[in-house]
């Protein structure tokens, strides 16, 4: 009767430790740097984001769910080689924006896409928009891929924002007002703001 108890308990216990990980990896951060796009930037440590693109390997089988939703926002079929991309976004779906920050307590424009290249595609990229920019190929919105960075001159003469292509006009980014979500390129404001895009040589 013990041993059956102990074999029932081991799941829950080893879900509630999961679980815990993945929190407590969540909440770690360095203190953000208040200057906007500095190449002073301190590097986020693979591990306090790791527990979380994990939860990006899904099952060889797995529809609907979380996939369900993104392919709604997209208006496409996912296909399961981008599975991993769209169980990083859900991750960080919703964190909020602050200067400087670079993990899922709060993140900047740059240090979201810093992290989808880092734990996605497993390739390290300049910490701020501009640095990103500049060792980027050049695009224009015509050719773009996902996966291809996109560029906005917002009210300044310097590319001061950076997102993520998808497909079908969307993008992924950290927005300064509602933090990571997805956006259309072809919405007025950021029609309007657009830059360029580009292709990260890897």
């Amino acid at each position: 009767m013990f041993s059956e108890g102990i074999k029932i308990l081991r799941p829950t216990v080893w879900v509630l430790g999961l679980s815990l990980t993945i929190l407590l990896s969540g909440c770690h951060s360095r203190k953000a740097n208040k200057v906007k796009h500095s190449s002073t930037h301190s590097r986020v440590k693979r591990s306090e984001t790791r527990s979380d693109i994990q939860k990006s390997e899904a099952p060889k089988n797995y529809s609907g769910g979380k996939i369900g939703k993104y392919e709604e926002i997209i208006g496409r079929k996912i296909d399961k080689n981008d599975y991993p991309l769209y169980y990083f976004i859900d991750a960080w779906y919703g964190t909020p924006y602050c200067y400087g920050g670079a993990n899922l307590k709060c993140t900047d424009c740059s240090g979201f896409v810093y992290n989808a290249y880092d734990l996605v595609y497993h390739h390290k990229i300049a910490r701020n928009a501009e640095k990103q920019y500049e060792d980027a190929s050049d695009l224009s919105k015509s050719s773009l891929k996902q996966g291809d960075l996109v560029f906005f001159k917002i009210n300044s003469s310097n590319i001061s924002h950076v997102g993520l292509y998808l497909t079908n006009g969307k993008f992924v980014h950290a927005s300064t007002s509602k933090g990571v979500r997805i956006d259309d390129l072809n919405d007025k404001y950021y029609s309007k703001y657009f830059f360029r895009g580009g292709r990260v040589k890897m």
